[in-house]
């Protein structure tokens, strides 16, 4: 799975951009590497993310839920899924979230999150 980590706004709002392939080893991987990046931040932490063209996920719902450690992190505000509303990511998505009992929302687009955000947390600095 390439994927990127990366602050969409600094210590605020973290992108997440996953493609390809998706293996729960993957998983596992970029949720302790999102736990270095929360080190970086200020609450509330609100994370965007996107997928594109991701073509294959692991099929137990279950065990991806175990491996997103960090959906339960007490920084964490909102979590926002990029992606077309159709995808089997969307429905993963959906599952795991109620799974985590976390704040989740479903977008289009990345300029849509950071609307709802804006909404939502008006303690966002500018973007």
């Amino acid at each position: 799975m390439p994927n990127t980590i990366s602050w969409c706004i600094p210590e605020r709002v973290i992108h997440v951009c996953v493609s390809g392939i998706v293996t729960l080893e993957e998983i596992i991987e970029s949720d302790q590497e999102g736990r270095e990046v929360f080190k970086q931040g200020k609450t509330p932490i609100h994370i965007i993310v996107e997928h594109h063209n991701v073509e294959k996920l692991p099929t137990n719902i279950r065990h991806m839920r175990q491996a997103m450690s960090n959906l339960n992190a007490p920084e964490i505000g909102w979590v926002i899924l990029v992606s077309d509303r159709r995808s089997l990511w969307s429905y993963v998505g959906q599952v795991v979230a109620q799974m985590a009992m976390i704040r989740w929302r479903q977008m289009e687009t990345r300029d849509e999150a950071l609307h709802f955000l804006r909404q939502q947390d008006p303690s966002l600095p500018p973007f």
